[in-house]
């Protein structure tokens, strides 16, 4: 299966890069007529709305930080998520997201080590939706309760958590949040078994979610410990699914099956819809990585 996805891709690709507009697979242009328009469709009442989006802590496209504030939080605003996991999140982001946002979410999340440039791996939730019940965050480590890096992990990375109660229903659920390493291959497959055993530890009887950036493909070893634990991903399980490859590096047209974001839940959560939002703002890319949503019930 893995050698067919392989020449499936490679396929694509070629046809995509000799059929499309030139300015297509040129990084400084955005061009939506060379990949799928993927928008954000309407909630329907009584669904929960789970996204998961990489901001980007550098530059894309050549574009600084500084520049895309504005449209990152307009992507956030526009899929108008009730949970949102988010990853890349400096203290600047940090800051921006929150001032941009105002009281309408919370957000929480720990810094995972202590440079200056040090990432969270935040959630947010809105505000006046939702009681937290607990939170906190843990190290993808041998020593998860303390700041820590095992493995051959390049990076600190953090998984956070958050137990919230429906204030309209009363429902209880829990959300987790996670950045695997970019490089460590070994630490992504430990990371993941060490979540997928937080999950089974602490949350077995309640509705479960979990987003994040795994840096994984879903032939991966980090993407079987996930699904061998049971959670399902939206994706494939979703009753409407749209997507498309979500890393992208400003060349979406070169990157149809590259996801390695995703929503997962557990066999307690009704996944309804899911989609991979490629449609940009202000026509630049948002992130170097599209956002993914999910509407569940529980």
């Amino acid at each position: 299966m893995f050698i067919i996805s392989k020449i499936l891709y490679f396929l694509f690709a070629v046809v995509l890069t000799f059929t499309a507009p030139l300015s297509a697979v040129n990084k400084d242009h955005y061009d939506p007529r060379s990949f799928p328009q993927i928008d954000v469709s309407e909630k329907e009442d009584g669904d929960t709305r789970v996204v998961s989006f990489n901001v980007r802590c550098q530059d894309v496209n050549e574009e600084p930080v500084a520049t895309r504030h504005h449209i990152v939080v307009e992507e956030i605003k526009k899929l108008d998520p009730d949970i949102c996991g988010l990853q890349e999140v400096t203290s600047d982001w940090r800051n921006e997201i929150i001032k941009r946002l105002g009281n309408k979410y919370t957000f929480i999340g720990e810094v995972r080590d202590s440079s200056p440039d040090g990432e969270y791996s935040p959630i947010i939730f809105k505000t006046d939706k939702y009681t937290l019940l607990d939170s906190g965050t843990f190290w993808i480590s041998e020593t998860p309760d303390v700041m820590s890096i095992s493995w051959d992990s390049a990076c600190f990375r953090v998984c956070t958590y958050v137990k919230l109660r429906d204030n309209e229903t009363g429902k209880v659920f829990a959300h987790l949040n996670t950045h695997l390493d970019h490089a460590g291959k070994e630490a992504r497959k430990n990371g993941a078994k060490l979540i997928s055993d937080f999950i089974r530890d602490n949350y077995s009887d309640i509705p479960v979610i979990l987003t994040g950036d795994f840096n994984s493909s879903i032939f991966s070893d980090a993407y079987r410990e996930i699904v061998k634990s049971g959670m399902k991903d939206a994706r494939f399980n979703a009753n409407v699914s749209e997507h498309y490859g979500t890393y992208h590096d400003a060349k979406p047209i070169l990157q149809p099956f590259y996801t390695i974001d995703f929503i997962f839940a557990s066999s307690m959560v009704n996944i309804k819809t899911y989609k991979t939002v490629t449609v940009g703002i202000e026509s630049r890319f948002v992130s170097d990585h599209f956002p993914v949503y999910a509407d569940v019930t529980f």
